[in-house]
């Protein structure tokens, strides 16, 4: 802006400028705290800290506050710096140092951040230690797993002089995949201030109708100040008559050849790697699980069992009520003479399984202290595959690992299953084919196929930065159009709305953002869009962070909240 003075013969001006924010955070200055050495320390020794603020405006003051055990102070302390910004501290005792940085600008704005400096007890040697209790008491990796059938309390003891805090995970136990690339969900955890800790502590309540039947991987990790985990993992066998239902919902119903697929998806809450985020596609996983050992006690192959229970979920291709349909089979044998056997699975609500491949012929075996083996090698036997088969006869080829491969109508139709999509056999045409396209990270962002109604559709999915799904829109018409909004925890904020108001872009046109209804004591949810490109006209520098304001104003005895 320019100002300028005239006394009518001569005039002078003077150039400034002025910024304007939607938020005080957008202008608060920066701070940089950095700490020597990063790693722990030991009591006595020294630590430095640089501090270094900026802002738009100058900095007017920069103090800085400290407390924790390891000073022996409970309340802050004010720290004085030196001229060269420049903090040197000597902790007398082991445990956490807080230092709190406040910096000021000439305009009045101010930004406070807290960083922590370690301090180790040289006494302290060991890793956290960790021992499960309660119902889980005696077990551990490798024990037989522990049937859970009701809502139980998971507690275990925790010991360390220094401990920072636990976590609590669990994971079905996915045949033939590593621990590391296990899909781990958060049941609990908790953090701590370098606390010296003996005792038994409730970690979480698990409830079994919120998760599929099968085997679980349970895993707790207790870490230290000086940077030393412990983790102990443990076998759950989930076995529940009554399930939670989770949320499902069907894109579309795509035409294959001369059947239907329903294109349905299933939330899993807490879990960002499935096919859609946090939402699953049952074609495409039917999470086989069993209670079969992997190895045996020498590394070996471990054979299998009679008896051995086998968990699965089969979709339901041309239903769009039902995502999937649990089962859950019994191994048994079928004598042959001469110690031959055939395996024979029991029946699940009208499905049947078999092993190995669909044209194959049946394996026998011979059974030596309850253990299996191949009859014509001698080998360990576990089985390479199975074909499940479903009421009116229709059969489901899947991999050793429960991935779904082929499918066989009774019609003698065949689809080819895969990652990429569902391919009719025999034809190669666009027509014959429904295409899954992912991005860079694996996740599915377009699906492209014939409808029911023989009319070309494309479904892209759009996600957040926490890789949650919040968009699945059709490019072919209004068929699809679902946005979605979670809580904290990772659940749906509502899995109705009464009404979406478009992008706020499209505003100006009245019949774009409005709802007609009658408002009740129960809460009416409505949504709207803004989009990427709105937010990003508001950074209007490389690395900038801006906001955009959203306004609602209410007549009447309403009340307006905001979830998300």
């Amino acid at each position: 802006m320019t100002a300028t003075v005239s006394d009518g013969r001569s005039e002078t001006y003077q150039v400034f400028t002025l910024r304007a924010v939607a938020d005080k955070d957008s202008i608060q200055p920066d701070i940089l705290v950095n700490l020597t050495p990063q790693t722990p320390i030991l009591p006595g020794q020294l630590a430095t800290s640089t501090i270094r603020a900026q802002s738009y405006a100058a900095i007017a003051s920069v103090t800085v506050q400290a407390r924790g055990a390891g000073i022996g102070a409970s309340d802050w302390q004010t720290v004085e710096l030196d001229n060269a910004g420049r903090l040197r501290l000597t902790p007398a005792y082991p445990g956490l140092v807080e230092l709190q940085v406040t910096a000021t600008d000439i305009d009045g704005f101010s930004h406070t951040t807290t960083e922590r400096l370690r301090v180790k007890d040289p006494a302290d040697t060991s890793a956290p230690l960790l021992q499960w209790t309660g119902a889980l008491q005696g077990l551990q990796a490798g024990s037989t797993p522990l049937r859970i059938s009701y809502s139980t309390a998971i507690s275990a003891r925790l010991q360390d002089t220094q401990l920072m805090g636990y976590r609590l995970e669990i994971a079905p136990s996915v045949v033939g995949q590593s621990v590391q690339s296990l899909v781990w969900q958060s049941l609990g955890e908790n953090d701590y201030a370098a606390q010296a800790i003996d005792a038994q502590t409730a970690l979480a309540t698990l409830d079994p109708h919120t998760l599929n039947n099968g085997v679980y991987q349970l895993r707790l990790t207790a870490w230290d100040l000086a940077g030393r985990s412990t983790t102990q993992m443990v076998s759950l066998l989930i076995d529940s008559s009554e399930k939670t239902q989770r949320v499902t919902t069907t894109d579309s119903l795509f035409s294959v050849g001369n059947h239907t697929l329903a294109l349905t998806r299933e939330m899993m809450p807490g879990s960002t790697q499935q096919d859609a985020g946090n939402w699953r596609l049952p074609l495409l996983d039917s999470q086989l699980t069993h209670d079969q050992a992997l190895k045996d006690a020498t590394g070996a192959t471990a054979p299998w069992r009679q008896g051995t229970n086998v968990w699965l979920q089969l979709p339901t291709l041309a239903n769009n009520d039902q995502a999937a349909v649990n089962l859950s089979f019994s191994l048994g044998l079928e004598p042959l003479g001469n110690n031959l056997y055939r395996p024979v699975f029991s029946q699940s609500q009208g499905w049947q399984l078999s092993v190995g491949d669909l044209n194959a012929q049946s394996v026998q075996l011979t059974l030596q202290g309850g253990r299996l083996y191949n009859a014509a090698t001698g080998l360990a036997w576990v089985p390479s595959g199975f074909v499940a088969t479903d009421k009116v006869g229709n059969r489901y080829q899947l991999s050793a690992q429960g991935k779904l491969s082929q499918v066989v109508f009774n019609d003698n139709t065949q689809w080819l299953v895969s990652d990429s999509g569902v391919t009719l056999v025999g034809d190669a045409t666009q027509q014959a084919r429904v295409q899954l396209i992912r991005d860079d990270k694996g996740r599915i962002e377009r699906i492209v196929g014939m409808d029911s109604q023989g009319q070309l559709q494309s479904i892209v999915y759009r996600y957040d930065a926490q890789g949650q799904l919040v968009t699945a829109r059709s490019l072919v018409g209004d068929s699809v159009n679902q946005r979605y909004g979670y809580q904290t925890d990772g659940s749906l904020l509502t899995a109705q709305t009464a009404g979406y108001l478009g992008a706020a872009v499209n505003w100006g046109d009245t019949t774009q953002n409005t709802w007609q209804g009658t408002l009740t004591a129960t809460p009416t949810y409505l949504t709207f869009g803004v989009r990427e490109s709105e937010l990003a006209s508001t950074r209007k520098a490389p690395g900038s962070t801006g906001s955009v304001i959203v306004a609602v104003h209410s007549t009447g005895n309403a009340s307006v909240g905001v979830d998300g």
